[in-house]
C-alpha cells in the first residue's frame, strides 16, 4: 500500500526535474510491471502443479494429497522453499 502512496510524489518530483507532467507514463509502467509480475507468478503456479502431477479435468483423490505435498517439499527444498 505504501508503494501506491509514493506514486504521486514520484510524479511531482519528475515534474520538478523535467517541467513536464507525465502521469500516464509513470502509471502505465507501474501497472505493466504489476500485471507482468502476476502473470509470472501464475506461470510458476502452473509449473508447480505440473511438477506434482496435476492433470486438469480428472478427479483428484484424497490419497494424492500427501503425495503431492511430499513432492512439492522434496522438489522445493532445492529451490529454497518449503510448503507447510
Amino acid at each position: 500500500m505504501t508503494g501506491w502512496a509514493l506514486i504521486p510524489d514520484a510524479i511531482e518530483v519528475d515534474e520538478f526535474k523535467t517541467g513536464q507532467r507525465r502521469e500516464g507514463l509513470h502509471v502505465g509502467v507501474i501497472l505493466f510491471c504489476r500485471k507482468f509480475s502476476v502473470a509470472l507468478a501464475l506461470w510458476f503456479v502452473g509449473i508447480a502443479l505440473s511438477w506434482i502431477g496435476y492433470v486438469p479435468g480428472e478427479i483428484q483423490t484424497t490419497t494424492s494429497g500427501p503425495q503431492a505435498r511430499h513432492s512439492i517439499e522434496s522438489k522445493g527444498e532445492g529451490l529454497g522453499c518449503k510448503i507447510y
